[in-house]
C-alpha cells in the first residue's frame, strides 16, 4: 500500500514567491524604463553639443569669407538661396578667384519647422539650415541645429562693432553673432569676425 507524501509547496509558500518575484520583475521593469528615458534625453543633448560644434565651425568660416551681410531676404528671386525664415545672408567672392567670371557665393542660414521631426519631436521644433550656392544656384543645403525653440526666439542675429580691425572691413559689420535657443531654453552663441579685404 501507499501512502500519500507531504512533498510540494503550501499555498502560503506560492503566495509570497509570487510576491517576491512581483517586486524583483517591478524593480527590474522601473530600472529599465528609467535608463530608457536617460539614454532618450542623454541622446538629445548630445545632439545638440555636436549641433553647436557644427554651427561654430561653418558660421565662423562663412563670416571670415563675407564682403557683405544681410539679414533681409534679398528681392531678386535669382539671389535668393534656401527656403524659410531668414537669419542671415552672407554672400563673398573667392579672392584668389581673379577670372572676370567669378562665381558669387552665399550661405544663407533659414529658420524652418522640422522637416522630418523624431519620435521625441513635438512638431513645434524648429531647424537652422544652411543653403550654400554659387551664382544662385543651390549647391548643398544641411541642417546645422535642429530642436530650436518655437518663435521669433529660435535664432537672433546681432552685429558687434565697437572695434573694427585696422583696416576696416567695408560694408560693416565686421563681427556677427548668432544665438540660438533650444527647446529647453538652452543657448548658445557663435560668433566671428570678418576678414578685412
Amino acid at each position: 500500500m501507499q501512502t500519500k507524501s507531504d512533498a510540494g509547496f503550501t499555498l502560503i509558500e506560492v503566495l509570497l514567491a509570487t510576491v517576491i518575484l512581483a517586486v524583483i520583475f517591478g524593480a527590474i521593469t522601473e530600472a529599465m524604463v528609467m535608463g530608457l528615458r536617460t539614454s532618450d534625453s542623454t541622446d538629445r543633448r548630445l545632439r545638440e553639443s555636436i549641433d553647436a560644434q557644427v554651427l561654430a565651425t561653418v558660421f565662423g568660416r562663412d563670416v571670415q569669407s563675407a564682403q557683405t551681410v544681410s539679414t533681409t531676404v534679398d528681392p531678386a528671386p535669382a539671389e535668393q538661396c534656401g527656403t524659410g525664415t531668414l537669419a542671415v545672408s552672407l554672400r563673398w567672392t573667392d579672392p584668389k578667384d581673379v577670372s572676370p567670371a567669378s562665381a558669387t557665393r552665399r550661405a544663407s542660414y533659414f529658420v524652418a519647422a522640422d522637416p522630418i521631426g523624431d519620435r521625441r519631436s513635438t512638431g513645434e521644433e524648429r531647424v537652422l539650415t544652411r543653403a550654400y550656392c554659387e551664382d544662385g544656384a543651390l549647391v548643398s543645403e544641411r541642417q546645422v541645429a535642429r530642436y530650436l525653440a518655437s518663435g521669433a526666439s529660435a535664432v537672433a542675429i546681432a552685429f558687434d562693432d565697437p572695434v573694427c580691425p585696422d583696416p576696416p572691413v567695408s560694408p560693416p559689420p565686421c563681427r556677427v553673432a548668432l544665438t540660438a535657443t533650444d527647446v529647453n531654453g538652452f543657448k548658445y552663441r557663435v560668433e566671428a569676425v570678418r576678414r578685412s579685404r
